[in-house]
């Protein structure tokens, strides 16, 4: 049973069962990138991966400190 709320956090299935999330880790969001451009993984093993490693955190964190790609 998933409950609502972001990864990690309050309602998350990680805090339901007693793990707290430390964020995003960068090297492997990385490292999932490069085996995408490797051609090493499925597209669907690639998003897995980069969501597992914090990509929705680390996406939500840049709109709220308002980062846009022109900077």
């Amino acid at each position: 049973m998933r409950c609502a709320g972001p990864g990690g956090g309050p309602g998350s299935l990680a805090w339901a069962h007693g793990v707290r999330s430390t964020g995003p880790d960068l090297s492997k969001l990385i490292s999932a990138w490069e085996e995408w451009e490797a051609g090493e993984q499925s597209p669907g093993k690639v998003l897995a991966n980069m969501k597992t490693a914090g990509l929705p955190q680390v996406l939500r964190r840049l709109v709220d400190t308002g980062w846009s790609p022109t900077d």
